[in-house]
């Protein structure tokens, strides 16, 4: 199962103003500390190079829900690799309770629904997947411009794919991708407004494997700070060694056989595990993904330690290519 974080968003921001690096922060309702996100990838077209500021519905519709996020599990930030991220994601809604909208469909007379804008925000990492879907958002992108911050408005979503009096879509010839009701009860009626020739699997960079093992993981467990101060230093006083990282990752790929896409598929995978262990891995603007994958897999996989004992800490090792990157020494080295 996905963490579903929408209902308990109540804004954020999402920079990708450097390739292959996507982070922000969220603010969750009950949690007074922003919970900050790291992750190595980009997002979809619509938010590469761009600075996203996003905030919940100021008039949100019943079949929406506020929830406090006081008693979720919830690490102090979020490490791994980017899944199907966008602000141009339509969702359809309705303004009435989700047991009320269920009665009168079952009648026959289903209430009016809406298309909505949807910021779509999914990755892979230390909680598992993680999902964020915000509906009707007051969200605008973020520029600077003589030290001054300039909000720009997002740029308008075609019409909607299915008529608005037609809540079945025969007329037509997208479907409603998904009518389900989630864990806390809500309903989600969501189609994605692409032509069908378009459409692509959201999960389509990960294996199923990879999918049910990063799914199936329970939430992380995060302790106080004072608790993992004295777990660290237990940590760090004990004589036991960890393992390299070749015993997360496992062997080197034959990159021969695998195209670009299918090593950005098994980059990701690799990180988004090494996030289930608190390891970050980031990826410098000069690296291709397949600069750093074999940078992972053929530089650092034996040399580099991973200690099983972060998992659920608050701390977290993190590597990095520009420690690796000519480049990025020379521009060091000039500032």
């Amino acid at each position: 199962m996905a963490l579903r974080l929408g209902d308990y968003i109540e804004g954020g921001e999402l920079l990708n103003l450097e390739t292959n690096t996507t982070h922000g922060w969220l603010k969750l309702r009950g949690i007074a500390k922003p919970l900050g996100f790291e992750l190595l990838g980009n997002p979809g077209k619509d938010l590469v190079g761009r600075h996203l500021r996003f905030e919940c519905s100021a008039s949100p519709l019943k079949c929406e829900e506020r929830l406090d996020a006081r008693n979720l599990q919830l690490p102090d930030r979020f490490i791994g690799a980017t899944g199907t991220m966008t602000a141009n994601h339509q969702t359809r809604l309705f303004d009435c309770s989700v047991e009320e909208f269920l009665r009168l469909c079952k009648r026959g007379t289903p209430p009016p629904t809406f298309w909505k804008r949807c910021v779509y925000l999914e990755w892979f990492g230390n909680c598992g997947r993680v999902l964020l879907e915000l509906p009707d958002p007051r969200a605008y992108f973020v520029e600077v411009l003589e030290g001054k911050e300039i909000p720009f408005p997002l740029e308008p979503l075609p019409e909607p794919p299915l008529d608005q009096n037609d809540p079945t879509g025969e007329s037509s010839p997208l479907e409603i991708l998904e009518i389900s009701t989630q864990d806390d009860d809500t309903l989600t009626i969501n189609k994605t407004n692409i032509s069908p020739d378009e459409e692509e699997d959201p999960y389509a960079l990960f294996s199923d494997d990879f999918k049910k093992l990063i799914q199936t993981q329970e939430p992380v467990k995060t302790n106080t700070p004072d608790q993992a101060i004295n777990y660290i230093t237990s940590i760090l006083d004990s004589s036991e060694e960890g393992a390299p990282l070749r015993s997360l990752i496992g062997p080197t790929p034959d990159w021969t056989q695998l195209d670009e896409k299918q090593v950005e598929n098994h980059l990701k995978q690799t990180v988004a595990l090494l996030a289930l262990h608190n390891i970050a891995f980031h990826m410098c603007p000069h690296f291709t993904y397949a600069d750093a994958a074999r940078y992972l897999f053929e530089v650092l996989a034996d040399q580099e330690l991973a200690n099983s004992q972060l998992k659920g800490t608050l701390w977290y090792v993190h590597y990095h290519t520009a420690e690796h990157c000519e480049t990025c020494a020379k521009t060091y080295q000039t500032d």
